[in-house]
């Protein structure tokens, strides 16, 4: 253990987390039993259906929670502290330090009536407290030039609206960069960008990753941005993680039948034209009212009668459960909402995933994202060489966390998440 309740190599860790909100219609329970670990120096993906809990996620680990939070319970340690432990002052300390945050939303996220310098020198104060206005500024020009704004010394003193929204949110990560964050956290980044502005993005944020290291958590709807990205992935589903593993076994080999069918809708460039578009049958169920066994057997085409008996554990695959053992030989049946589109074969897999090794539509995974463990070098993609190196007081993620060669050290021999998956069927 290198911090106190903190393994070794590991950024974050969480274990048994727990955030429950107070409603009109009772609690709802958002998170529930989260354990995961965010391993130093690598990029963890966190995908699922809008409701699964992603951002309530992140939003937990930076402790910017609304004000109805009636649960919290469990542990997230960063540098030996219990952030749901510390102190608001300390809290307010490690946020634009330790960690940073590019939101979802720019427009909403940047200050209208501030221009974008003014508020990109002031965030630089919780870092650099002492540093003259006139280099916070020159370091700020340094980075929206390097993010790819252009005329970064006139466009400085320009206003959030006087931006297109890939500016924006270029701004933003901008933003985030000159933290010096050693954890940055993604919130869909891409999200609101045309396809055009949006291949810029992910360009820019897979260079400056393999420019700068550092830890990343990047949500997403995109498993083939996951793919791109990322080292490790864990698939939520109404609050729960239900399976965990690296970038090439989840997509290449996934166990959890809502990993398959998320796998399934990829829509990829040689989608046959005329065809309608799948989709996973029903809806994410109300965490308010949620239902017993599986969270997601009312939607699910392998379900059988002890999936309803209780909420299975995050488990290896092949490892033997009382439940599996039991139900093994048992034939499967259609939830009440449909099967999943594909047409699933007897292994629960459509044709689209069905094995390992199959083509999935749109996705293409890192070559440094193996199954047999993490690997050092730089991330694998199509980026364009930089406009202009930083200057000689390069901002840098991680501060000492990785190497400043443009490599990004994986943590040799060392494994965030298991491979698991919450399922009595694998």
């Amino acid at each position: 253990m290198s911090d106190a309740g903190q393994p070794d190599g590991v950024a974050v860790s969480i274990r048994g987390l727990n955030l429950g909100f107070r409603t009109p219609r009772g609690p709802a329970l958002a998170l529930r039993d989260v354990s995961l670990d965010l391993g130093r120096g690598r990029a963890l993906g966190l995908v699922g259906e809008s409701g699964s809990g992603k951002s309530t996620l992140v939003s937990a680990i930076l402790r910017l929670l609304p004000g109805n939070v009636e649960r919290l319970s469990g542990e997230i340690r960063s540098g030996g502290e219990d952030l749901l432990q510390l102190a608001p002052e300390r809290m307010r300390q490690l946020r634009g330090t330790r960690f940073a945050m590019i939101f979802q939303d720019p427009m909403t996220a940047l200050n209208p009536v501030f221009r974008i310098g003014t508020q990109l020198v002031d965030l630089q104060r919780a870092r650099h407290p002492r540093l003259p206005r006139a280099l916070l500024h020159e370091r700020a020009v340094a980075m929206l030039r390097r993010v790819g704004i252009p005329e970064a010394e006139r466009r400085v003193h320009g206003y959030p609206h006087e931006f297109s929204g890939g500016m924006r949110q270029r701004v933003m990560i901008a933003a985030a960069l000159l933290a010096e964050p050693e954890v940055l956290l993604a919130d869909e980044p891409t999200t609101a960008l045309d396809p055009t502005v949006e291949g810029q993005i992910v360009r820019l944020l897979s260079a400056l990753r393999a420019e700068m290291g550092g830890t990343m958590v990047l949500i997403s709807h995109s498993l083939a941005l996951i793919g791109e990205l990322c080292d490790d992935v864990a698939v939520l589903y109404a609050g729960v993680v239900v399976e965990t593993g690296t970038v090439r076994e989840v997509l290449e080999q996934p166990l959890h039948p809502y990993t398959r069918a998320l796998l399934a809708c990829e829509v990829g460039a040689d989608a046959p034209r005329g065809v309608p578009l799948r989709s996973i049958p029903g809806e994410v169920p109300d965490i308010a009212r949620l239902p017993p066994g599986c969270i997601f057997a009312d939607r699910c085409a392998l379900v059988i009668e002890a999936c309803r008996a209780a909420q299975p554990a995050l488990r290896p695959p092949g490892e033997a459960s009382a439940a599996g053992a039991a139900t093994a030989a048992a034939p499967s049946g259609p939830s009440p909402d449909g099967p999943v589109p594909g047409n699933p074969t007897a292994d629960g897999l459509t044709p689209d995933v069905a094995g390992p090794g199959a083509a999935i539509p749109g996705v293409a995974i890192s070559s440094a994202a193996t199954s047999a463990g993490p690997a050092s070098g730089v991330l694998a993609g199509d980026a364009p060489p930089h406009e202009a190196p930083l200057p000689a007081d390069a901002v840098r993620m991680g501060r000492g966390d990785t190497p400043r060669n443009g490599t990004i050290r994986r943590g040799d021999a060392f494994r965030a998440n298991a491979r698991m998956a919450a399922c009595i069927r694998i």
